[in-house]
């Protein structure tokens, strides 16, 4: 089953229904273009300055550079651990737990069902909305193939 990229609405609606560490972890993957795994091994610095991050499925480096406004909120956690979303016991948050306060979000907006993967593909809509250049949004989310990202874009 494809997954489908969610409208600036449904994120909104979602945003709306979700609280604390998975609503972080939904609005950096919509601002970044990341995969939940990635946005979830995130270190703390990285709501203080731009980090450099290895992504786990390709090994692509990027550097990510969050909004003012995201990292400011983030900040007002206060420092937990090394990890912007820490775990229960050790490590970083899983993507189970995202994943099911999302299906959860869906539910109670009425929604159909998104997957944290919808946010990548809201990202890549929005980033050729405001650059109007495939390419740069191919290199933006690592893809090794520009077919792959007009995929993205148009299913």
């Amino acid at each position: 089953m494809r997954t489908k990229a969610c409208s600036r609405k449904e994120l909104d609606l979602l945003l709306d229904r979700l609280c604390g560490d998975n609503r972080f972890a939904v609005e950096v993957a919509a601002e970044s273009g990341l995969r939940i795994d990635d946005v979830l091994s995130l270190p703390w610095l990285a709501c203080v300055e731009p980090v450099e991050v290895v992504e786990a499925k390709r090994g692509v480096h990027r550097i990510i550079d969050l909004s003012p406004d995201l990292r400011r909120r983030l900040k007002k956690r206060g420092f937990v651990s090394a990890w912007l979303f820490p775990g229960r016991v050790r490590g970083h948050r899983h993507r189970s737990t995202v994943f099911r306060a999302m299906d959860k979000a869906c539910k109670a907006a009425g929604l159909q069902r998104f997957s944290p993967h919808s946010l990548r593909k809201f990202y890549a809509r929005q980033r050729f909305d405001a650059l109007g250049d495939v390419e740069l949004v191919r290199r933006e989310l690592g893809h090794k193939y520009v077919s792959t990202t007009l995929i993205y874009l148009f299913m």
